[in-house]
């Protein structure tokens, strides 16, 4: 099962959390004003991280949910599905060449990639009422496929947010 694994893993990057937010407050007590902002961001950024670690957590329980309740979904919505998981994972590698790179010229293609999640989400949302209404999708899928969707949204946001921080 991958959910320990997950579940260890969010562990550590609480541990290392913690850890780097105790060295930024003794960073920031000595450092000079102009240095201030970039401590910001990296702290801003933490927790931008750290708010995907949950939502990571999220998507275990989701898992656990659908194993334990036998849901399941259709290969139109798995493909769907995939299609949102892309582009976040496009967002990510984008965000990470932004930071590493110290790239400002990334993020107008990060910010258009982030508004096709966030239409994406609407219209995977729109689509599953109507199949709802439709009878074509079991009601007890719901809970499971509107968080999952919002939830990958939102970590476009903490992805835009991150990569927003070197411009």
């Amino acid at each position: 099962s991958l959910i320990e694994p997950t579940h260890q893993l969010i562990d550590e990057a609480n541990v290392i959390s913690q850890g780097m937010v105790s060295y930024l407050i003794r960073l920031s007590a000595r450092s000079e004003l102009a240095e201030e902002r970039s401590i910001s961001n990296l702290h801003d950024n933490l927790g931008d991280i750290m708010r995907i670690a949950e939502i990571a957590d999220n998507f275990t329980k989701y898992t656990q949910k659908c194993i334990k309740q036998n849901l399941d979904f259709s290969d139109s919505v798995k493909e769907e599905l995939r299609g949102m998981v892309g582009r976040v994972e496009e967002l990510y590698i984008l965000t990470k060449e932004a930071i590493v790179e110290k790239d400002t010229r990334l993020l107008p293609r990060i910010d258009r990639v982030e508004d096709q999640v966030d239409g994406l989400r609407k219209r995977l949302i729109d689509s599953h009422i109507q199949r709802l209404n439709q009878g074509s999708c079991k009601a007890e899928s719901s809970g499971v496929f509107i968080n999952l969707v919002s939830n990958l949204e939102r970590m476009g946001d903490h992805l835009t947010y991150i990569a927003h921080t070197i411009g």
